[in-house]
């Protein structure tokens, strides 16, 4: 996860609420998931927050009454009940980018299947980008190959922010498949050698902005 010395310094958001904010920048996020004794291992972090537990809650409960956080109760089941998931609001979301300066064009979300992969972007160039590299790093299976690419703009489908807090005047959605799925050894060093884009807060960071 991202440093916060890498912040911009430019709001009020402590170190504290930026580790938070940064958890939940990209996707909605259950309480127990910030917990500090769970944060690391939540979001893969080397970094963690210094609240417990109640004063997690009085952060979170004071910024959603600020119109920082959205809160929702999400039902998972009899056993499970229901769970509580903050993530931010547009003027939460402004105060995020100020400190982290996200570069949205560059900006992609991949998500799996058993035949192959789907990629969400602000451009079908860094799509293709992340594809190739997948291909050649291990990431991904080197026969994958497109077979839609759909272009959606806000009055056709009302998720082209792909984030909850923002929308962009347009986006694309690919879809690559492969003939089977095989396991590969990633070439992490490769990956980042390639990399033009960033999927999360860390990708972000580290992102040559050249």
């Amino acid at each position: 996860m991202a440093s916060v010395s890498t912040r911009s310094g430019e709001t009020f958001l402590t170190d504290d609420d930026l580790l938070l904010f940064d958890f939940i920048a990209l996707y909605d996020v259950p309480f127990w998931a910030m917990c500090r004794d769970k944060y690391q291992l939540s979001i893969n972090s080397r970094e963690t927050h210094s609240l417990d537990d109640g004063a997690l809650r009085d952060v979170l409960e004071r910024y959603v009454g600020q119109g920082l956080l959205r809160a929702k109760e999400v039902q998972l089941g009899v056993r499970r009940g229901p769970q509580q998931y903050f993530g931010l609001t547009a003027a939460g979301g402004e105060l995020w980018e100020r400190e982290r300066r996200p570069v949205w064009n560059l900006y992609c979300v991949d998500s799996y299947c058993e035949k192959g992969v789907d990629v969400e972007c602000l451009s079908s160039a860094v799509a293709e980008a992340f594809v190739e590299t997948g291909k050649v790093s291990g990431l991904l299976d080197p026969s994958v190959e497109l077979v839609q690419s759909v272009r959606h703009e806000p009055a056709m489908h009302s998720k082209v922010s792909l984030i909850q807090w923002k929308t962009f005047s347009v986006g694309y959605e690919l879809k690559f498949r492969a003939p089977e799925v095989r396991d590969f050894d990633v070439d992490w060093a490769l990956y980042e050698s390639r990399r033009t884009w960033w999927r999360s807060v860390e990708e972000l960071v580290t992102l040559r902005r050249n």
